[in-house]
């Protein structure tokens, strides 16, 4: 049905635009390079994490429970490590959907496309981050904290579904904000003109949207249940394909 409706609009399907950006992707294998720098990144970072905690916590799990200003301690850093994490994956991530942009207009990209769209773009990318977590999560953290007696006094099976159904309206609400990056590089917009401009592009093709983060969120949990090398599958493979089929989604749909 969803997929007559598009022949009868003109629009290219979900599955044929997936079907493409594999196809594109693997005739355009430099890609890959910023998820392995972002690879690389995200390593140093876990890596920096651990050598940053050890000394304080020790081996003993229990001190994170039991020693306050050991935990005011791990909180810190943490927050710390996370800025830092959003910072590069922001300056990684915006020229990803540069060089993304670039092969779905011409078929091909150059390396110096990820290298001038990063320096470019990356601090007002982690603006419109930052601020479609607040818009996201604070709604989603009041609706848990609203649902914690609830979820505290039922049983197992009843705790489980709620939270499904939690996770279930995070993203029916996220989808309207997630093509907010991809219209700031791909129209060079300011933060809140992305946001805006996704929350209108979603409105008009939500079901289609919607259908395609069904797709890839499920495609990533199934790749990462692969032992050791899933998350890195996902990076290197899901991660180029996703943000092609999100170009190619957006200039198909305009």
């Amino acid at each position: 049905m969803a997929k007559s409706a598009e022949k009868r609009k003109g629009k290219e399907g979900i599955f044929s635009l997936i079907g493409k950006s594999f196809s594109t992707y693997f005739k355009n294998l430099n890609l890959a390079l910023p998820f392995i720098f972002l690879l690389l990144f995200l390593i140093i970072v876990a890596a920096v994490f651990i050598a940053t905690i050890t000394p304080v916590t020790g081996t003993n799990v229990e001190n994170l429970q039991l020693d306050p200003a050991t935990l005011g301690m791990v909180a810190i850093v943490s927050i710390v490590l996370v800025l830092v994490l959003l910072a590069g994956s922001s300056f990684l991530s915006s020229r990803i959907i540069g060089m993304a942009s670039e092969i779905a207009s011409k078929g091909k990209t150059r390396l110096s496309v990820m290298f001038s769209t990063g320096g470019k773009y990356w601090f007002r990318f982690l603006g419109a981050t930052l601020s479609i977590l607040v818009i996201v999560l604070v709604p989603f953290l009041a609706v848990l904290f609203t649902a914690n007696k609830f979820l505290y006094d039922s049983v197992p099976a009843a705790q489980l579904i709620a939270i499904i159904l939690i996770l279930l309206v995070l993203m029916l609400f996220f989808v309207f904000f997630a093509f907010a990056p991809y219209f700031l590089v791909m129209k060079d917009m300011r933060v809140f003109a992305s946001i805006k401009e996704s929350f209108a592009f979603v409105k008009k093709n939500y079901v289609d949207a919607l259908l395609l983060f069904l797709i890839l969120t499920i495609t990533s949990i199934l790749i990462n249940q692969i032992p050791y090398v899933g998350w890195v599958i996902n990076l290197l493979l899901l991660g180029p394909v996703q943000a092609l089929v999100l170009v190619y989604f957006i200039n198909s749909r305009k």
